[in-house]
């Protein structure tokens, strides 16, 4: 993926957005932290001022969902939209970014599990 695939990321920072609060209900530092470094790590090239703007947009975005079913059930759907586009190893990748993101905090809670796997399955139809 390079900078000219903003689409792309903005769709993961809704994934990842979503995936650390909604599941679990809080976000803390250190997820937003491995958030912000597992995104970075798809465009390596993008500066930190344009990823923080696709960072604050996505917030935006997140917080006009109005309750946490809503939002879990927009992430499922970018999900859907990510399998279009993305590659096996691509979509393996977002896996792994979630489950970096869920542990971030020392902890991986039932909810964040229950994700992972849901989108597991979601991927897994896709090939």
């Amino acid at each position: 993926m390079d900078s000219s695939d903003q689409p792309t990321l903005r769709a993961l920072a809704v994934l990842y957005l979503t995936f650390g609060h909604a599941t679990d209900g809080t976000m803390t530092g250190d997820e937003m932290r491995t958030l912000g470094k597992r995104l970075h790590r798809w465009i390596p090239d993008m500066g930190l001022p344009e990823l923080g703007e696709i960072l604050r947009d996505t917030v935006a975005e997140y917080r006009d969902h109005r309750d946490r079913a809503d939002k879990l059930e927009y992430a499922v759907t970018v999900a859907h939209d990510l399998c279009k586009r993305a590659t096996p190893d691509e979509l393996a990748n977002i896996l792994a970014d979630l489950r970096q993101i869920a542990e971030a905090d020392g902890s991986v809670a039932p909810a964040e599990q229950a994700f992972i796997e849901r989108l597991g399955s979601i991927f897994a139809a896709q090939d």
